[in-house]
């Protein structure tokens, strides 16, 4: 029979007794019941109800969807985390909000045994509450449907490698300060020792399959990999880290899936696997989430103030890199001047130095995730940014014509709506809304386009003096940089 390379090490250390598991405990686990499956109708997938690798009687390994030694968390502690449901309100995975569209969970957790993807249609994401029963729901608690669902192109599940998946839910969630708020993602795995956090709605104990009602904490530590990785026998990949007791005790186990193992407030780790609930030796594996920032932002659509508006581009403009974002718009009849009401403003020939205060104006929503634009015109004084700096945060992605400005402690920025906007320094236009990580999260301030370098290529669109009708739009066939 034919099963993966964690199976078949599994399996080893299983037959040679080094779990040192008493009989009638490899008896318990050979003869439990598989999980009822629940279908939406008869064409949905198949929804796993654990984990946890076990065995079946023929000794080939099953993984499973997978709190022990935990307590019972309260509200608002974990504002980040969400339940994955089946659409009769199941839960069977967790979850972590890392913005208020998105939500960040394991690979098995939306995969079937073919590594095929669940239909969006059979699923829903709750937030906002510490229980998950229906019969008496927090007044905070939201549930949305899921619109898609993008499982890690490279998830082996013969090897848990790449076990990470981003769900985007059809509605972004309301923003309720403490209670449903985007958790920020780490950049790394903590040293050995330090002490982190999970919550989840799993079974409290090995074996059974009924959910924890109410949302359960408990402290794991960060666990030398190589000692770790002995005891599953090099069943590890670089992509994984260990987080527990090596004395047992405390783990994480079915229905805990998916769910954000959480580091000095940062998600640091995924809930992927391990072998039982809180046996000694054998501590949680979980997915270093900083390894896959990049495909994290690529699967959020990055773009924090863009709105899906077609509007006319110029012929180098490069939507994946966001270069040379920048465009005029002729109107049909000149605006009407109005001292001090309506008045054309001049360009800046320059970006000012790091730390000057420029301001930004505009109608875009006032927070993230939601659809609406503001009533009336908002302003927002913003600094401007050492442009390495921001690059840093960003890996990379910023060209010669982008500058940032915001605050790298975050909470003032543009949002969605306030695209194309221009941004004022000592009166000057100086910067144009192009993109940006979010709004107002720190380290990921926003992204301007550089007006300076594109003076000649927008009074060519001017027509020169501003005052030609009938001269046609011609679009830059190269911008300075």
């Amino acid at each position: 029979m034919k099963f993966g390379i964690v199976s078949i090490l599994l399996v080893l250390l299983f037959t040679n007794g080094v779990l040192n598991q008493e009989e009638d405990e490899t008896s318990d686990e050979a003869s439990t019941t598989e999980a009822i499956p629940e279908y939406e109708n008869d064409d949905e997938p198949v929804i796993p109800v654990y984990i946890q690798p076990r065995f079946d009687e023929e000794g080939d390994i099953k993984w499973f969807p997978r709190i022990i030694g935990g307590t019972p968390a309260v509200m608002g502690e974990f504002p980040g985390k969400v339940s994955l449901q089946t659409r009769m309100g199941s839960h069977f995975c967790g979850g972590t909000l890392i913005d208020l569209t998105h939500v960040l969970t394991a690979a098995h957790c939306v995969t079937d045994s073919r590594s095929q993807v669940f239909n969006p249609a059979a699923l829903q994401i709750m937030a906002g509450d510490v229980s998950i029963t229906r019969n008496s729901p927090a007044a905070t608690r939201e549930t949305r449907l899921v619109s898609h669902i993008f499982a890690h192109p490279d998830y082996d599940i013969a090897t848990m490698e790449n076990d990470i998946a981003v769900i985007r839910v059809s509605i972004p969630f309301r923003l309720q300060q403490g209670i449903v708020m985007p958790r920020p993602l780490s950049r790394s795995v903590p040293p050995v020792g330090t002490v982190c956090v999970l919550a989840g709605w799993g079974t409290t104990s090995e074996g059974t399959n009924t959910p924890s009602p109410s949302l359960q904490r408990v402290d794991l530590d960060i666990i030398d990999t190589d000692r770790c990785n002995q005891s599953y026998r090099g069943l590890l990949h670089g992509n994984m880290f260990c987080a527990g007791h090596m004395a047992g005790g405390r783990d994480s186990c079915q229905g805990d899936s998916g769910g954000g193992l959480m580091c000095d407030g940062l998600v640091t780790g995924i809930v992927s696997f391990g072998y039982g609930c809180g046996r000694r030796h054998f501590p949680g594996v979980y997915i270093d989430v900083s390894q896959y920032l990049e495909w994290i932002q690529q699967n959020q659509g990055f773009d924090g103030t863009h709105d899906d508006i077609p509007t006319p581009r110029p012929s180098n403009y490069d939507i994946a890199t966001m270069e040379n974002d920048i465009a005029v718009i002729r109107v049909s009849i000149p605006f009407r001047l109005q001292q001090g009401i309506v008045m054309p403003r001049p360009l800046s020939r320059s970006v000012p130095p790091v730390g000057t205060v420029c301001v930004l104006a505009g109608w875009g929503t006032t927070s993230e995730g939601t659809n609406t634009p503001s009533p009336s015109l908002q302003r927002v004084d913003l600094d401007i940014i050492d442009t390495d700096r921001c690059n840093q945060s960003y890996r990379g992605l910023l060209h010669g014509n982008m500058f940032c400005a915001g605050h790298m402690a975050g909470g003032r920025d543009s949002c969605q709506g306030d695209s194309g906007g221009g941004l004022m320094c000592d009166g000057l236009v100086t910067g144009i809304v192009s993109f940006g990580y979010g709004c107002g999260r720190r380290h990921f301030p926003g992204v301007y386009i550089d007006v300076s370098q594109y003076l000649e290529w927008i009074q060519q669109n001017q027509g020169f003096d501003g005052t030609h009708d009938d001269i046609p739009t011609p679009r830059p066939s190269s911008a300075s940089f």
